[in-house]
């Protein structure tokens, strides 16, 4: 299940790009699996910059369409690649 955090951005702006990365998403293959979560936190650099980014947690299945979606954004991606996913059981 790909997960993607927004880091760094202020509130309304952060609903913003969620609402762009859910429009951009659409057509992928793994849509139906993608969770967005919006992580309040300031980010900056060195000189005091602020430099808001996306973290894209991936499993062990690629998902190479999502950097063709989500990179026209115009955003910094941070991409990590998990060891495995474990899901949740389904009770019956």
């Amino acid at each position: 299940m790909p997960n993607i955090e927004l880091h760094g951005y202020a509130p309304q702006e952060a609903i913003d790009i969620r609402n762009k990365i859910r429009e951009a998403l659409k057509p992928s293959k793994d849509a139906d699996e993608i969770v967005i979560t919006i992580i309040p936190s300031d980010v900056e650099d060195l000189k005091g910059n602020k430099m808001p980014f996306l973290r894209v947690y991936l499993g062990p299945r690629p998902a190479d369409d999502l950097k063709k979606y989500l990179e026209p954004l115009g955003e910094d991606i941070e991409v990590l690649v998990l060891d495995r996913w474990i899901p949740k059981k389904k009770l019956h």
